[in-house]
């Protein structure tokens, strides 16, 4: 979130918190869900890349960006928080990726009250938002109108949520977690077929 983020008076955060209240019924409106979260598949996936196409299962291709950031918060934040929260977060992931000048104290009170935490991307970043087209996949929201805005952010989220999944990729699983030991066993099978297999190339290469 914006390094010039202040703190919020009591007053200031009453009156956003009432904001809050018009914003999420509005939002609530387009009856937008939650990203799908699936387990990581050992030999199948890749493991430095969260995202997937829904419709082929094929991942998206896309180094450690600000989406990669977005799909961590996604899998391993917010389901440790509130419906307020993961509405606050969905509309200012658009707001970030379309610098729209929406206030942003109005989620800030929503984030205070939680404890949420601030730093979330980059403070540069803008592209928060995985591409859902090939094309330009979003609309430019005009600014001057929050119904608008609030309700092309939840027709974006539908977007995503329609098309796109993360995985519980390797580096954000528990220490315990079965996926985690599967995972290190096929990564070291593997390694041992390919040293044996170089083993037997070299082998048949001198002998010859």
């Amino acid at each position: 979130m914006s390094n010039n983020t202040r703190h919020l008076s009591r007053r200031e955060f009453l009156s956003h918190r009432k904001s809050w209240d018009k914003v999420k019924e509005r939002w609530l409106t387009h009856n937008v869900g939650d990203v799908e979260v699936r387990r990581f598949r050992a030999g199948q996936d890749y493991p430095e890349y969260p995202w997937y196409y829904r419709k082929n299962g094929e991942q998206y291709l896309s180094e450690r960006n600000p989406d990669w950031d977005t799909a961590f918060h996604i899998c391993r934040i917010l389901p440790n928080y509130s419906d307020d929260v993961r509405i606050a977060y969905k509309i200012h992931a658009y707001r970030r990726t379309w610098g729209i000048k929406f206030t942003y104290g109005v989620l800030e009170a929503v984030f205070k009250k939680e404890c949420f935490p601030t730093a979330l991307w980059h403070p540069n970043a803008i592209g928060v938002l995985p591409p859902v087209d090939d094309d330009d996949p979003y609309e430019l929201p005009p600014e001057e109108e929050w119904t608008v805005f609030i309700d092309r952010a939840a027709g974006t989220w539908k977007q995503i949520i329609e098309k796109c999944g993360v995985i519980r990729i390797p580096n954000w699983m528990d220490r315990d977690d079965p996926d985690l030991k599967t995972y290190f066993r096929v990564t070291k099978e593997a390694e041992e077929t390919r040293e044996r297999d170089e083993y037997e190339r070299l082998k048949k290469k001198f002998e010859s």
